[in-house]
This record gives C-alpha cells, structure tokens and sequence, in this order.
C-alpha cells in the first residue's frame, strides 16, 4: 500500500514539473515580475483580438471607409435602397439600406457588411431604365454627352428621358454592345472605360 501511495505521489511530481516548465515557457516566468491582468490590458487584448476577427471576416462596420464602401453603396442605389451612392463611408443611411436589403434578401438584418451580404450584392446586376433620376445617370449622360451620343447643349439633369434612352441605344449599337435600351452592368462598364481613355467613338 504504502509503495502504491509512493509511486502516485511520484507520478504526480513528475506531472506538475512537466505542466510547470510548459506554463514557465509560454509565459516567460523567468523574465517577467508579474502577468498584467489589468483592465487596461485586458481591454486592448480583446480590442486587437476584435479586430483580426473583422479582418479575417472581411466585416465592415458603421465609421469605416473603404472602396468596397463605395462599390456596394452603388449596388444599393441601383435596387433602389438609397436615394445617392456618393463617397466610400460607412453611414447611417448606408447602414438602414443594408439592414433593409438583407431583411428583403432573407439574411439577418443586421446591417453589417459581411461576406454573406457582400456575395448576395454580388449577385445583383441591376439596370438603370428610363423615368429613373440620379447622380450616376447624369455621369452616363455626361459622357455620353462627350461622345457626342446627347447633344451637348442639352441640360442633363441624371432624368432617363427619350433622349437619354436613344442616345444609350446607339452607344450599345456602335459599340457592339446588346441593344437593351438600358444602362445595364456593361455599358456602364464601357462607358466608364471611354471616359477614362477619353477618346470619343467616331460615328
């Protein structure tokens, strides 16, 4: 009994030495006085903590600003869920269109930019048609303007009207594009890629 006793009384020792160095090693008892477990350091490793999880989530909150912002933010507009798409910056009207659109797409409104959402919006290709008005219609007319699609004398205002619509139907035409009558993902593809090479296309 006693020789039983003596064998689990060693079998410990060797195991508390064997947890001991391993706790000594990843803490740096040696070097260290004491392990901070202050309010302040407790609070700045949950911080970081937090903040490598949005990373690795790609979760973008209320004050952040990124070109993804704005890449989504003119997605919404199209669907309809804000009235502007301007600037990269995480709002309040951004946020309330997130939440709605998700509520709408069967996420869970939580009018957070995460993966899940940011793949829906992925999804959505819409167009701009005619009686529509906004500040993106009015860049189209704007260029196409420049191209010599509109009449340059013609006060644009971003409103899809008849003229817009048939000066959209000979870009696509001239420009090879599907003949849709409405400002779908490429032209305004093609449209931006003029205005950026800024050579106007010969009629």
């Amino acid at each position: 009994m006693k020789i039983k006793n003596y064998l689990a009384y060693l079998a410990g020792a060797v195991l508390f030495m064997i947890l001991f160095t391993s706790f000594e090693s990843e803490f740096d008892l040696g070097n260290a006085s004491y392990i901070d477990l202050s309010a302040e350091s407790m609070y700045l490793s949950y911080t970081n903590s937090y903040s490598e999880r949005r990373q690795s989530s790609n979760l973008f909150v209320s004050g952040d600003s990124s070109p993804i912002i704005y890449k989504y933010k003119r997605v919404l507009y199209y669907l309809g869920y804000l009235e502007e798409a301007d600037g990269d910056y995480y709002d309040e009207e951004f946020q309330e269109a997130l939440s709605k659109y998700q509520g709408d797409a069967g996420l869970e409104s939580t009018g957070l930019l995460g993966i899940a959402t940011m793949r829906r919006l992925d999804l959505e290709k819409p167009p701009y048609v005619k009686g529509q008005k906004g500040r993106e219609i009015l860049r189209c007319q704007q260029t196409l303007a420049k191209l010599g699609y509109l009449d340059p004398a013609k006060d644009l205002d971003g409103l899809f009207d008849n003229e817009t619509l048939i000066a959209v139907i000979k870009y696509q035409h001239f420009n090879s594009l599907e003949e849709v009558g409405e400002i779908d993902f490429k032209t305004q593809l093609s449209l931006l890629k003029k205005t950026s090479e800024q050579v106007p296309f010969t009629k």
